[in-house]
C-alpha cells in the first residue's frame, strides 16, 4: 500500500494523505468505523468522509476515484459515515 500511496501522492500533489495504524490510533480507526486492513478514505476538509474503499486497491483505482470524486461523477457511497474530524 505504501507504493500505491507515494504514487498517488506525486499525481495529486495538492491533496493531503495520511496513514492511521488502527492498532495505535485507535481513536481514529474507530472515529471513522475502519473495519478492514487497509482502507483508504476520502475526506474533505472538515473531516467529513465523502467515500471509501475498502481492500486493497490499485493506483489507476485511487487515481479514477480522487478524479470522479472531484469532477463531481460519482454519488457518495451509502454506506459512508458523516463523521466529523475533531
Amino acid at each position: 500500500m505504501g507504493t500505491v500511496l507515494r504514487e498517488v501522492t506525486a499525481l495529486f500533489p495538492e491533496l493531503n494523505f495520511g496513514t492511521v495504524y488502527v492498532e495505535i490510533q485507535v481513536e481514529e480507526a474507530n472515529r471513522y468505523r475502519i473495519k478492514t486492513n487497509p482502507t483508504t478514505l476520502f475526506v474533505d476538509e472538515n473531516g467529513l468522509e465523502l467515500y471509501r474503499l475498502e481492500g486493497f486497491h490499485e493506483t489507476n483505482i485511487l487515481k479514477d476515484t480522487i478524479e470522479n470524486i472531484n469532477q463531481k461523477q460519482m454519488e457518495l457511497a451509502p454506506n459512508c459515515w458523516k463523521t466529523k474530524r475533531r
